[in-house]
């Protein structure tokens, strides 16, 4: 019997996800597209230089900045951006009335939408629905926990039906396409459920996409040497003379002054 109910608050909770996740899978779409375009025009004179490695790491790149572009209107997305962890796009579905907490992280799937990480803890974690390594910062405290003013800032242990999740890709030997995007839901390196497949998807984009790049730095004008004003020549001229007859003067006064003492 316990068993059967246990069944049952998986499958209400796998369901929940499933019809979260699906609200974003537009903008998914649009930014793993995007990504892929900025990947093929800023790399592929470069192709000849990477490994398979390099080419995963460059399209994360790209794939991280788009998400942020394409997410940073949506009220209930945040973004997990710290250097010592992987980049997350958090969702919490409590903004729209779904007890459901999802984590999106950005992913090159193979056969069977496994992922070719190293087998760390963290990684075995995330694939078995463990959360506890999450750490959230006072605003996820406040909105997920209604704990305002606390100023709490330790880590947040089983955040209430929260759900790892993998949006990722299947590229292109030639990477200059995707042969298939999906969100996927691990529960172990082998046991891993397709919740969408978003390949073909219509694409859905912020109404502003937000700039990510620097500012451009206004450089002060070039000086030349014919940008210095410098006298003309017949100033140059005129000058000297008034200078010399100035001289002449002041000496003509001295001798007057001696001459009268």
């Amino acid at each position: 019997m316990e068993d059967t109910a246990l069944v049952e608050r998986i499958n209400d909770h796998i369901k929940k996800v499933q019809t979260l996740s699906s609200d974003y899978l537009g903008r998914l779409n649009s930014a793993f597209v995007a990504a892929q375009h900025d990947f093929v025009k800023l790399h592929s004179s470069m192709m000849r230089l990477y490994n398979a490695r390099d080419y995963a790491n460059n399209m994360h790149v790209h794939l991280r900045d788009q998400i942020k572009k394409h997410f940073a209107d949506v009220p209930e997305a945040y973004f997990d951006d710290k250097s010592n962890r992987s980049f997350k796009l958090l969702i919490d579905g409590n903004v729209k009335g779904v007890d459901v907490f999802l984590a999106f992280i950005l992913k090159k799937q193979g056969r069977g939408y496994r992922t070719a990480n190293i087998k760390t803890k963290t990684v075995k974690e995330y694939s078995q629905q463990i959360i506890d390594y999450l750490t959230f910062e006072p605003i996820f405290q406040n909105l997920l926990f209604d704990i305002k003013g606390s100023g709490k800032t330790s880590t947040v242990i089983n955040v209430p039906n929260c759900a790892n999740l993998v949006a990722g890709y299947q590229i292109d030997p030639t990477w200059a396409s995707f042969n298939q995007l999906a969100v996927t839901m691990p529960f172990s390196f082998r046991k891993i459920i397709l919740l969408h497949d978003f390949t073909n998807v219509p694409a859905e984009t912020a109404a502003d996409i937000v700039d990510m790049s620097q500012p451009e730095i206004q450089k002060p004008p070039r000086v030349t040497r014919r940008s210095v004003a410098t006298p003309k020549r017949d100033n140059v001229r005129k000058f000297s003379e008034l200078s010399t007859s100035d001289v002449a003067e002041d000496a003509d006064i001295r001798k007057l002054n001696e001459r009268n003492s």
